[in-house]
């Protein structure tokens, strides 16, 4: 799933699209952006992310955006609120949209297959490469990539990082996310977005492409403001 700099990163974008209709508060855009993180300030995903059942078994498990909106869209009404959709709207699109354009997960016989426990390797194909499935969630390869863009994708958006993490929880109407963590928040917050924020040299990825990555937030931040508009 997309990492904390993304997901602030299409908040950032979300609210630049939206200034020439609307002027936000800074205690909007604080409460707003706090929301764009908040779901995964926690040790229990399942509950926060709202992944079906039926996802159980598969590699790609992603929030089911449908129920969400049928359960909660007419109680929706604060920043937080907002922000915690646009959230679990990237995830969602990042499987949907983001994930089958450019990785594809092949059993031993090349055969596609999202069964966790049948996938062999991953073939990149934006770099026209495969590499064992072992390998791929390392900081050699995908997660390492996150942290290898990070400090470009906050040279060139410029998102805005929220200076509080506690959050009246009467203004979370999304009950599923009231009891987040705001001390692993603020820690994931240090480690993974203000820790390091220096770029330097030729920025190389190995599993996508900076290009890509820069496309699918622009796109991810429009269809968010199609969703609720």
């Amino acid at each position: 799933m997309p990492g904390y700099m993304l997901h602030l990163a299409e908040g950032q974008l979300i609210l630049n699209k939206l200034k020439h209709k609307k002027s936000f508060s800074d205690a909007f855009i604080q409460k707003f952006m706090l929301g764009c993180i908040l779901p995964d300030a926690t040790s229990d995903k399942t509950l926060t992310h709202f992944r079906p059942e039926w996802q159980k078994n598969l590699i790609t498990k992603y929030p089911d955006i449908h129920s969400i909106l049928v359960r909660y869209q007419r109680l929706l009404s604060t920043p937080a609120d907002f922000g915690i959709l646009a959230h679990l709207h990237m995830d969602n699109l990042y499987v949907a949209s983001y994930w089958k354009n450019h990785f594809r997960f092949e059993d031993k016989l090349c055969n596609e297959t999202f069964i966790h426990k049948d996938i062999h390797h991953v073939r990149l194909l934006e770099h026209n490469d495969t590499i064992p499935y072992t390998d791929f969630f390392s900081d050699n390869y995908f997660y390492g990539d996150y942290d290898r863009c990070n400090p470009y994708i906050y040279h060139d958006i410029k998102p805005y990082i929220p200076v509080s993490y506690e959050i009246n929880p009467a203004e979370i109407h999304i009950t599923e996310c009231k009891n987040y963590d705001s001390r692993k928040l603020e820690e994931d917050i240090r480690k993974y977005v203000t820790g390091n924020m220096q770029t330097g040299g030729r920025l190389s990825m190995r599993t996508m492409t900076y290009d890509s990555i820069l496309a699918f937030i622009d796109y991810s931040a429009e269809n968010y403001i199609h969703l609720i508009t």
